[in-house]
């Protein structure tokens, strides 16, 4: 099937480049298999850059090939990326024989001085033959030493490289929750649709920008809610799934597949991070655990309610989001946000990966750092005694910062050589910076915020760390590749900067706020707090960096819509899930008493208990029985979809009732006016086509309906019960019948299609 072949070599592509840039980065994993960091790689590495490969070669193809533009666009991404990934495979392979070949040439050097030190310098035969043997001797002793080496190695790398059973355990039971919860909130079944009722909303335009792009015709890409103007929404994971429908994967496969993968990248991701920071298994599998269920007091408030004797049923059967807090009774904060939004949970993974990578780099920079404060300090870093002291030794620290690190070239000044590889030209020495800058850059319309959370904490941590042109390059590029995709798909930007204090705390004084943030968040603060107090130096400024989003969003507001400042603080949640799994695990592990031991799983416990029960409180709203009772199924070979696919095209615009979720959605046609709040959140100016719809609907003559269709673009109108029943205006359907052709009408649903002039 051509979508497998599409990820196969999204894949493929992202080895080769894995393996041309960061060579040695398997090293970068710690005492678990490197597979938890490799696979993410190689499919963020592939997949992003293939699949805007796709976009671009279909946007420049549209008018000069008949037929589906995909077609020629996937074939020539496909086979370039192919003919790419072998290349450099091809020269990754030169390099590591070459490399090879040079160690075996230093090594056999080597011998040679070894043997020449043993023997005596006398010429004489005897003596001569004792040299002979000296060096075969050594070398010998060499070659044993050597092997023992590389058996002790492999052996300890065996040993951590193992997946233990409890890991595998933990793994399968995660990738079957995430698995689980993706495929029953959509999926098809007998013929029909299921689009579960925790997701519906949400995936009224997601479902409607796949199927325009699987049919096609979206290019360049136009907002199928808000049609015939600029794309302000982020689409490239949309576009994916359209993609791969188009290449032959059924629309929940094409929708799931990208999702989950997505997912569990993520999950890896953050395990390897943990496992980096701390060295213990035990605080990955905590931060994965944190990252999947979120710390509230909810679930314990709510269940307190419960009647007695009902707790048991409460937990099981609760079908309404919990919540105490404005609109947390959406399901803002727990996992059904990756559900709906399956964009954010596909693009939280790059932002990992690179944040990883570069508190590498923060870390070794302040371990240099702390070498010359050390200097500084007269050979110590002993804190004088008494508060006087402390605050001495604490000056000569960020003098010295001050001075040999921020406004000191040295601090500024990028590394010896690549960031997990043996290149020393400055492009291999800057690798890093420059494919974060890439990766970051093309992740600004698969997830924008995403990519402004990454580069608030890459500020953070340039600002305190050094080799500070790399994080610049990261900056340039990102920026610069947002900008100017910006510029392409946007033609007015209606976002701005404000302060906005507060967030959606209803209280938005300092103390309301803080008040907020305690019913909003619960125990997870005071083991934050806690982590800080205990972590030391460059520890404790990483617990600041991760949680600048958090600060950003409750005090500046970038869009229309404040509330979806959300995935700033879950984006700081998630980052800090990484300290707080660090930090218990690191409690966990040293006490000896099994009373503390008690202590730490209840505290656990008591972080993750809102977010599992509210995963339970997801599966119950997406039960198929739920979604056929909330009448949320459709046909898969419904007339209306049906013909609409075969008789429009995206550039054909449709005056409808302001649909959420239903047939029509499921085609992919260019709406008007969709449910207004997804074009309102996304800038567009939803209140003058408002009004333009009553006055289309309500015409009183065909020549003023004749005027207002062809002045608002309109192609096809459909009328159906919604128009009928509708409050807003008085419906004319004589006034359209007269005016326009019926080119479709379905008895079952009394709807009409009329195609405009």
């Amino acid at each position: 099937m051509a979508a497998i072949v599409f990820l196969l070599t999204a894949f493929i592509l992202g080895y080769a480049l894995t393996k041309s840039i960061f060579p040695k980065v398997s090293g970068f994993v710690r005492g678990t298999s490197e597979y938890f960091l490799l696979i993410p790689m190689w499919f963020y590495l592939g997949i992003i850059p293939i699949t805007w490969a796709v976009y671009i070669l279909a946007a420049l193809l549209v008018d000069k090939v008949k037929g589906n533009v995909l077609l020629p666009a996937n074939a020539i991404a496909i086979g370039t990326s192919l003919v790419i990934s072998a290349l450099l495979l091809f020269l990754s392979s030169r390099k590591e024989k070459a490399l090879a070949k040079s160690e075996k040439a230093a090594e056999e050097e080597n011998l040679k001085e070894k043997a020449g030190k043993g023997a005596s310098g006398k010429n004489s035969k005897g003596k001569g033959r004792a040299g002979l043997r000296a060096a075969q001797d050594i070398g010998d002793k060499n070659s044993k030493n050597n092997k023992g080496s590389k058996d002790n190695t492999k052996v300890k790398k065996d040993r951590y490289a193992r997946l233990t059973s409890a890991e595998m355990v933990f793994f399968i039971l995660a990738a079957a929750l995430i698995i689980f919860l993706m495929v029953e909130s959509f999926h098809i079944k007998d013929g029909k649709i299921y689009v579960g009722l925790s997701v519906f909303s949400d995936f009224s335009p997601h479902l409607s920008m796949i199927r325009s792009f699987s049919r096609g015709t979206n290019f360049p890409a136009q907002y199928t809610p808000y049609a015939g103007s600029d794309i302000k929404y982020h689409f490239m994971f949309e576009f994916l799934a359209g993609n791969l429908e188009f290449l032959g994967l059924r629309l929940d496969y094409a929708f799931n597949v990208p999702s989950i993968l997505g997912m569990l990248s993520t999950i890896s991701l953050i395990y390897v991070f943990a496992l980096k920071l701390s060295y213990r298994k035990l605080a990955g599998g905590l931060a994965v655990l944190f990252f999947l269920f979120r710390s509230s007091p909810s679930a314990f408030t709510y269940l307190a309610s419960a009647s007695k004797g009902n707790v048991k049923n409460t937990l099981l059967e609760t079908m309404e989001f919990i919540g105490y807090t404005p609109n947390e009774n959406w399901g803002l904060w727990n996992l059904n946000v990756y559900l709906n939004q399956r964009h954010l949970g596909f693009s939280l993974g790059v932002m990992i990966l690179f944040v990883m990578f570069f508190t590498e780099r923060f870390l070794e920079g302040a371990a240099r750092l702390k070498e010359r404060t050390s200097i500084a300090n007269g050979g110590t870093l002993d804190l004088e005694k008494g508060f006087g002291g402390f605050f001495t030794a604490l000056t000569k620290r960020i003098s010295v910062f001050v001075k040999d690190s921020l406004f000191s070239l040295a601090g500024w000044k990028i590394r010896d050589k690549q960031f997990y590889g043996e290149g020393k030209g400055i492009v291999k020495r800057l690798s890093l910076g420059i494919i974060a800058g890439l990766y970051l850059g093309m992740l600004g319309f698969w997830n924008g915020a995403v990519v402004i959370a990454a580069l608030l904490v890459l500020f953070m941590l340039a600002a305190a760390g050094d080799g500070r042109l790399e994080y610049l390059v990261t900056a340039i590029i990102s920026v610069g590749l947002v900008l100017l995709q910006s510029h392409t798909f946007i033609e007015e930007s209606p976002f701005g900067i404000k302060y906005q204090f507060g967030f959606i705390a209803e209280n938005k004084t300092f103390f309301g706020v803080l008040d907020y943030i305690w019913l909003l968040t619960g125990a997870v603060l005071i083991v934050m707090f806690a982590a800080f107090v205990t972590q030391k130096g460059s520890r404790k400024y990483l617990i600041l960096a991760y949680f600048i989003p958090f600060v950003f969003a409750f005090n500046v507001s970038m869009t229309i819509d404040v509330t979806v400042n959300h995935k700033y603080i879950m984006m700081s949640l998630m980052l800090l899930s990484v300290v707080e799994g660090e930090f218990i695990g690191e409690m966990f592990s040293k006490t000896k008493s099994l009373a503390k031991k008690a202590a730490y799983v209840l505290l656990v416990f008591v972080l993750i208990f809102t977010g599992a029960f509210e995963a339970k409180i997801i599966a119950n709203r997406n039960e198929d029985k739920i979604t056929e009772a909330s009448g949320l199924t459709f046909d898969v070979d419904d007339p209306v979809t049906k013909w609409l696919i075969e008789n429009t095209d995206s550039d054909d615009i449709l005056l409808t009732s302001n649909y959420c979720m239903n047939n029509v959605i499921l085609a992919g046609p260019s709406l008007y006016l969709q449910w207004p709040y997804y074009a309102w959140s996304a800038g567009y100016d939803t209140d003058y086509r408002a009004e333009q719809v009553k006055l289309m609907y309500s015409a009183s003559s065909v020549s003023e309906l004749k005027e207002l269709v062809h002045e608002n673009d309109i192609s096809y109108i459909i009328v159906d019960s919604d128009n009928r029943m509708s409050e807003d205006y008085e419906l004319n359907e004589d006034t359209i019948a007269e005016a326009f052709e019926l080119v479709f009408h379905d008895d079952n649903r009394f709807l009409n299609i009329y195609k405009v002039d």
